[in-house]
């Protein structure tokens, strides 16, 4: 049994596009990325501790292997990695935005998407590691 918190990520008129599920209580850090609809579940995003260091294991519902992702979660410096190629990459904004960012609790982070990759789905994965690495400023 878990407990479950929920977030709705929406395009610029308002339509969801995807719904990310935190399971809380879990014996391992999960957030579930489903579809639109809320039931469909496109991908799992299990937090895993690698030598000391924070790395992610994102299985792709339908996809033969898990992407890769590592790097500074905390700090939101990552690259998510298909194979030998870098599909994605978040990088937090300069050091006068995390002056921002103390003050007024908000990340600001830029997201860089390879071509041919689904955009949304990334950006569902960057908010699902912010959500598991979130550190509270104050």
């Amino acid at each position: 049994m878990s407990a479950r918190e929920r977030k709705v990520l929406c395009d610029r008129f308002g339509q969801p596009v995807a719904t990310l599920t935190n399971k809380l209580l879990t014996m391992h850090d999960t957030i579930e990325i489903h579809g639109p609809d809320g039931r469909r579940l496109l991908a799992a995003v299990k937090k895993q501790l690698v030598s000391l260091t924070h790395g992610a294991k994102v299985t792709v519902t339908g996809f033969p292997h898990p992407l890769e992702v590592k790097g500074d979660f905390r700090g939101k410096n990552f690259q998510v990695r298909h194979g030998h190629h870098v599909i994605a990459r978040v990088q937090r904004k300069s050091l006068m935005k995390d002056m921002v960012r103390f003050f007024t609790g908000n990340d600001n982070y830029t997201l860089t998407v390879a071509p041919n990759v689904d955009t949304a789905f990334m950006v569902a994965l960057a908010v699902a590691f912010d959500t598991m690495f979130h550190v509270d400023p104050k």
